[in-house]
């Protein structure tokens, strides 16, 4: 987790270390205004599917998701 280095955005870095396929379910301490996932330069901003105070992503083994949060 950082601030994003442009904006008044947060980062969340998401790693599968177990080496499965499954759900990762994010919940927040307050409301987010926006959820949007970016690659690892935080940049290309694409649509998340959140709602109330959590988001949940499919993850594939190994694979990093990068999440820029709005408050």
């Amino acid at each position: 987790v950082k601030r994003h280095e442009d904006s008044d955005a947060v980062i969340v870095r998401l790693f599968e270390h177990y080496g499965q396929r499954g759900k990762a379910t994010l919940t927040f301490g307050r409301t987010p205004k926006s959820v949007v996932e970016c690659d690892l330069m935080e940049e290309n901003d694409t649509a998340t599917d959140f709602s109330g105070d959590s988001v949940t992503l499919n993850i594939k083994p190994y694979e990093i998701r990068t999440l820029k949060v709005r408050f």
